[in-house]
């Protein structure tokens, strides 16, 4: 349920132009560490209808995530971060992403 309204609101949110979304959302993307098919497809489909990016999909055993618009973007570059791989501090590993302006 909690995802359906989430998803309702990145579509109310991404019609006013640039738009990011961070945080939990306990999914994996590319891998089988944490998910469910019907998540990671409402997800995958609500990045594409408003034209997002997934910037950390790649990241091993990772549900944290961070999406932004591709017009925000543009031919912008970025740098993944991670740390607490080992998950000592956290359950979680920590993220982030260091736009690099062209």
């Amino acid at each position: 349920i909690d995802l359906s309204k989430q998803v309702v609101d990145f579509d109310k949110l991404s019609v006013r132009g640039n738009f990011c979304v961070v945080g939990d959302f306990n999914t994996s993307f590319s891998d089988n560490y944490y998910f469910t098919n019907d998540g990671r497809e409402k997800l995958n489909n609500s990045f594409d209808r408003n034209n997002m990016e997934l910037l950390t999909r790649h990241c091993k055993d990772c549900i944290d995530h961070i999406a932004v618009s591709r017009d925000f973007l543009s031919s912008r570059n970025f740098e993944l971060l991670e740390w607490n791989r080992s998950k000592e501090f956290s359950d979680h590993k920590g993220v982030s992403v260091k736009l690099k302006h062209n």
